[in-house]
């Protein structure tokens, strides 16, 4: 059994809920992947006590990209923090992620 056996993820999407996102299947894997890593610096800047992981989900039209929290099931603290996370995320892009957000549009025009 892995480490990461003994923890779920909650998933917290590819980016912030207010703003758009590389789509699957229409936009390039790499800046789908490298938008969802973005996003979990801002959270990691947020929440620095928490984990956050991206993971790779397969879709009928290629693979699309979640940031989540780790947590563990059988800590109610590590529970509610999840929760607590997943209900306060940012809605919008911090001006760090804007710079990183601005940054790989100009390297793939």
């Amino acid at each position: 059994m892995s480490l990461m056996d003994q923890y779920e993820l909650l998933e917290l999407g590819p980016v912030p809920c207010d703003e758009d996102c590389y789509q699957t299947g229409k936009d390039d894997d790499d800046l789908i992947r490298k938008q969802a890593h973005i996003w979990k610096g801002q959270l990691q800047r947020t929440y620095p006590e928490a984990t956050f992981v991206v993971k790779r989900f397969p879709h009928d039209f290629g693979c699309y990209y979640e940031v989540c929290v780790v947590y563990d099931p059988d800590d109610d603290k590590s529970c509610r923090d999840a929760w607590d996370i997943e209900g306060n995320c940012p809605k919008t892009w911090d001006r760090e992620s804007i710079i990183e957000i601005q940054q790989l549009e100009k390297e793939n025009k």
